[in-house]
C-alpha cells in the first residue's frame, strides 16, 4: 500500500529483489575462518607472553611461539579485510532490497550507503543510520526504536571501538622496549593485544547472527508481500 506501488510493479521499475542468502553464506564462511584465526592468534599471544613472564631460557619454544603468533596474526589481518569487503557487499544488497520491501525510495542510494563507511567524520554516524533503516524496512513486525538503535550501535560502534582498541595496543607496543624497567609493560602489552582480539571476535559473532536475522527477515517479508498481492 505504501505509495500505491506493488512489489511486482516495484520489481519491474527497479532492480529485482535479490536474496541475501548467498551473501550471508559467504559472510559465515569467511567469518568462521576469521574467528578460528583470531582464536589461534590469541592463544599464541598468551603463550608467548607467559614464556616471557617466566623468562624462559628455551629459545626454541620462544622462537616457535613467536613465529606461530606472527603467522596467525598475518592470517587474521588478511581474513579481517576480506570479511569487511564481503560484509559491505551484503550491506549494499540489503540496502538495495529495502526499496522494494518498503515500496518507496530509501534515504540514500545503495552505493552511498556503503561509501559512507569510508568518509571521515560522516562515518561516525551515517553507517549507524543506514543500518537502522535496513532493520526498520526489512521486518514485517515493527521493532522498538530503542532496540533498533542498540542493534545498529553494536554493529558499527562495536567495530569502531574494538578496532580502535587493537590499533591502540599495537601503537603502545611499538613504544616499548625490552629493557628491564619496561619488561612488565612489554608482557602486559602482548596480553592487551590478546584481549583486544577477543573483544573484536565477540563483535564478529554478533555480525554473523545479525546478518542471519536481516537475511531471514527480508525473505519472510518479500514472501508475505507477494502473497498479499496474489
Amino acid at each position: 500500500m505504501k505509495n500505491d506501488i506493488s512489489v511486482f510493479q516495484q520489481e519491474r521499475r527497479e532492480n529485482r529483489y535479490t536474496s541475501l542468502r548467498g551473501y550471508f553464506y559467504a559472510v559465515v564462511i569467511i567469518g568462521s575462518l576469521l574467528i578460528i584465526a583470531g582464536v589461534l592468534s590469541t592463544k599464541e599471544t598468551f603463550i608467548f607472553s607467559n614464556l616471557l613472564e617466566i623468562h624462559s631460557s628455551n629459545k626454541l619454544a620462544l622462537s616457535n611461539s613467536s613465529s606461530n603468533m606472527h603467522d596467525f596474526d598475518a592470517m587474521f589481518a588478511l581474513l579481517a579485510r576480506v570479511f569487511s569487503i564481503i560484509v559491505l557487499i551484503w550491506v549494499y544488497q540489503a540496502y538495495k532490497n529495502i526499496t522494494i520491501l518498503a515500496g518507496q525510495k530509501s534515504q540514500w542510494t545503495s552505493w552511498w550507503a556503503v561509501c559512507s563507511y569510508f568518509v571521515p567524520v560522516l562515518n561516525l554516524w551515517r553507517p549507524w543510520q543506514v543500518m537502522q533503516e535496513i532493520i526498520h524496512k526489512s521486518t514485517s513486525e515493527p521493532f522498538s526504536q530503542k532496540k533498533v538503535g542498540i542493534y545498529a550501535a553494536i554493529w558499527w560502534y562495536g567495530l569502531l571501538l574494538t578496532n580502535g582498541y587493537m590499533y591502540w595496543t599495537a601503537l603502545e607496543m611499538r613504544k616499548l622496549s625490552t629493557s628491564d624497567h619496561q619488561w612488565s609493560e612489554f608482557i602486559n602489552g602482548f596480553r592487551q593485544m590478546g584481549y583486544s582480539t577477543i573483544s573484536y571476535l565477540l563483535v564478529i559473532f554478533f555480525i554473523l547472527w545479525f546478518t542471519w536475522r536481516i537475511t531471514s527477515m527480508q525473505e519472510i517479508k518479500i514472501k508475505t508481500l507477494k502473497k498479499r498481492e496474489l
